[in-house]
C-alpha cells in the first residue's frame, strides 16, 4: 500500500504505508511510472451512496491477463521504475504466507484474488465487515475515472453498463434487504448475500427497473455535493417493496 502524489507526464510520487502484519517497514520514497499505481479502496471508504479510496497500490496486472501478474522480464521493459521500487521490499514479498500458500510461482509481487471483475467498468461496492442494518453500498467506476482495486474488506459486484450497476445498488440499499439480511446476518455481508436477496437480473425495458437505477444515480450525486438523501432513499424503499416484496413474503 502506498500514497500518491501525481507528477508531470507519466511519473507519480509514492512512499509505502509502512504497515505490516509483523515488523514495520521501512519507508521509502519513490518515483514511478504512473500507471503501475491504481487506487485502492478500503472497506472503511465505503460509505452509503459514496466509495472514495484514501491509498494506492503497485498493481502490476493487464486486463489481456488478469488473473496472473505481469512477469518481471516484462515489467523490466514496461515499468522499470516501478520494479526498482518494488525491489527493496523483495525479501518481505517472497516472505508472505500466501505466496507460499500458491507455491511462490508467480512474481515476488504477485497479488492474490485478482481477476476479471478487477477490471470491470463499473463496480458495486460494499463492506465486508460492519453491517448494521442497511448496506454501506455505492458504485465506482465510469468511461473518466481511474480504475480501482478494492482490498479483501470490499465485496464486488462486476458490471459493464452503468445503469445495470445503479439498478444493483438501489436494491441492495433497500429496506427490503435489510429485513432479509437482519434475520440471520451478523456483521460480515460477504458475497454470500446474494443466495439469498434474489437480485433479479436488470431488464431495461422495466420501467422499475430504470427508476431504480436513477434514484441511485440521483442519490450518488447528492451525496457527492453534500445534499440530503433522505426522499431519494423513501422512493427506493417503496419502488423495490413494491417490486420485490410480494415475491419475498413482504407486504407491499
Amino acid at each position: 500500500w502506498v500514497k500518491a502524489t501525481p507528477q508531470y507526464g507519466n511519473a507519480i510520487s509514492i512512499v509505502n504505508t509502512a504497515k505490516s502484519r509483523k515488523d514495520p517497514l521501512q519507508q521509502i520514497e519513490g518515483i514511478v511510472e504512473r500507471e503501475a499505481v491504481k487506487p485502492l479502496l478500503l472497506g472503511r471508504d465505503v460509505k452509503r451512496w459514496r466509495a472514495e479510496p484514501s491509498k494506492s497500490i503497485l498493481f502490476l496486472y493487464d486486463a489481456a491477463n488478469p488473473k496472473h501478474a505481469i512477469s518481471e522480464s516484462v515489467v523490466a521493459t514496461r515499468y522499470p521504475q516501478a520494479l526498482r521500487y518494488l525491489e527493496n521490499f523483495e525479501d518481505e514479498l517472497r516472505a508472505r504466507k500466501e505466496y507460499h500458500r500458491w507455491g511462490c510461482k508467480g512474481p515476488f509481487y504477485e497479488l492474490y484474488r485478482i481477476g476479471p471483475y478487477t477490471f470491470a467498468k463499473y463496480k458495486v461496492v460494499w463492506q465486508h465487515t460492519g453491517f448494521r442494518g442497511r448496506m454501506n453500498v455505492a458504485v465506482v467506476g465510469g468511461p473518466n475515472t481511474p480504475m480501482v482495486v478494492p482490498d479483501q474488506k470490499v465485496i464486488l459486484l462486476p458490471f459493464d453498463d452503468e445503469m445495470e450497476a445503479h439498478y444493483a445498488c438501489a436494491y441492495l440499499a433497500s429496506s427490503v434487504v435489510e429485513k432479509i439480511l437482519g434475520k440471520y446476518l451478523g456483521i460480515d455481508a460477504s458475497a454470500h448475500i446474494l443466495d439469498y436477496i434474489k437480485l433479479a437480473l436488470f431488464d431495461r425495458r422495466d420501467a422499475a427497473h430504470h427508476q431504480l437505477a436513477m434514484l441511485s444515480l440521483e442519490a450518488h450525486r447528492r451525496v457527492e455535493t453534500g445534499q440530503s438523501v433522505l426522499n431519494i432513499e423513501a422512493q427506493i424503499d417503496q419502488l423495490a417493496h413494491t417490486v420485490f416484496g410480494n415475491k419475498l413474503g413482504f407486504a407491499a
